[in-house]
């Protein structure tokens, strides 16, 4: 196996791991008041799925040649600064867009819900 695949792989295991952690964390946490399609996200049968998709999704990048999961010729800056520092920007506007309009509030409403917004941290991967 290939370095470059190796390290793909390794990216990968670490994604799904993260989404395994995220399990227990929500598991494990004090009740919270999250819908239960919110809970459904990081269901076994989820998990499983999003794994085997993204394995073959993987599988099939390293066929190509296109740029892998974990490029070694992208910089750090690249991989993850910069999706990061987007990432933030963008969820703050959306936030900010739903602080000051009451979207969120007025989707619950209509799905007949007191509210669709977790408190922190379990707000983070939803």
């Amino acid at each position: 196996m290939g370095i470059q695949k190796r390290n793909d792989l390794i990216c990968y295991a670490l994604l799904i791991a993260a989404l395994i952690i995220i399990r227990y964390i929500i598991i494990l946490g004090p009740d919270t008041p999250m819908l239960e399609s919110q809970r459904a996200l990081f269901s076994w049968g989820a998990i499983g799925l999003i794994g085997l998709i993204g394995f073959a999704g993987v599988y099939v990048l390293n066929l190509t040649g296109l740029k892998k999961l974990w490029d070694a010729d992208v910089g750090i800056n690249k991989k993850i600064i910069i999706p990061l520092l987007v990432g933030l920007l963008l969820g703050s506007m959306h936030s900010l867009y739903d602080m000051f309009s009451g979207a969120g509030d007025q989707i619950a409403a209509a799905m007949g819900l007191e509210g669709i917004h977790l408190a922190f941290p379990y707000s983070i991967p939803i």
